[in-house]
């Protein structure tokens, strides 16, 4: 079984739509009852015994780093991976995984949220023997995810980033939920600083030991502020029905 108790958020991306609503913070400061919405990421962390988290950091760092320690579980040790230039999300996490010491580690973005059981996820990884494992929810608009198709045997056989390379009708089906699974050395090795991961790493995956576990459970992305409003009422829901809260 793969020892994975280690963690990497994505946080250093530029928040351009949710600007209207918060401006003057990285976007996973966002307040949700009081507290960053990140804060809630890093306690459903430390409830799947994940004892460092590693924060990708980019734009407006310095509202992560000066805010985030005192809404941090004792258990976590926090470490920030700051990048100078924008990497895109492949080289934010690359970046991140030289602070990573196992052979696998945990990913998730930072502003979104899912309250699957995160066990659960580094269980299948492992029974799977993965390279790269990612957590899928079912949605009725994917037009802000991508769009993934799994076999029986739960492989992932195709990944559509986004819809602008789908159809338009096709607007229901598995989503990309944001949190992963990836073998450190896979991302270490790859060959460019500045890449996407959807972009330029999911493609390659494809047949190589790359696969997708359904969650049961609501995903919720603050990337606009129409989602960004329901926040508070979406988690308080979702944390009183999930039993390992």
């Amino acid at each position: 079984m793969h020892n994975i108790n280690e963690a990497i958020i994505l946080a250093g991306g530029l928040g351009t739509r949710l600007r209207s609503v918060v401006n003057d913070k990285q976007k996973v400061m966002a307040e949700v009852s009081n507290r960053p919405f990140i804060s809630y990421l890093i306690d459903n962390l430390s409830n799947a015994n994940i004892k460092k988290v590693i924060l990708a950091l980019g734009h407006l760092s310095e509202t992560v780093i000066e805010n985030i320690q005192e809404f941090c579980p004792n258990s976590v040790e926090l470490l920030i991976s700051k990048e100078d230039q924008p990497l895109g999300t492949g080289g934010a996490i690359k970046k991140a995984s030289e602070f990573v010491t196992k052979e696998n580690v945990l990913i998730m973005n930072g502003d979104s949220i899912i309250f699957h059981n995160l066990e659960k996820l580094i269980e299948f990884h492992s029974s799977k023997n993965a390279i790269f494992s990612m957590l899928l929810s079912k949605s009725n608009n994917s037009s802000r995810f991508g769009l993934v198709t799994v076999n029986k045997n739960h492989e992932i056989i195709q990944f559509h980033e986004k819809t602008k390379d789908l159809k338009p009708r096709a607007t229901q089906g598995l989503i990309n939920a944001g949190v992963y699974v990836a073998n450190t050395k896979l991302l270490r090795d790859f060959k460019s600083e500045r890449f996407d991961i959807e972009k330029d790493v999911f493609p390659s995956l494809i047949g190589n030991s790359f696969y997708g576990l359904l969650s049961n459970r609501k995903l919720l992305d603050i990337g606009i502020p129409e989602d960004y409003s329901i926040a508070e009422e979406f988690i308080k829901n979702e944390i009183r029905t999930f039993d390992n809260i």
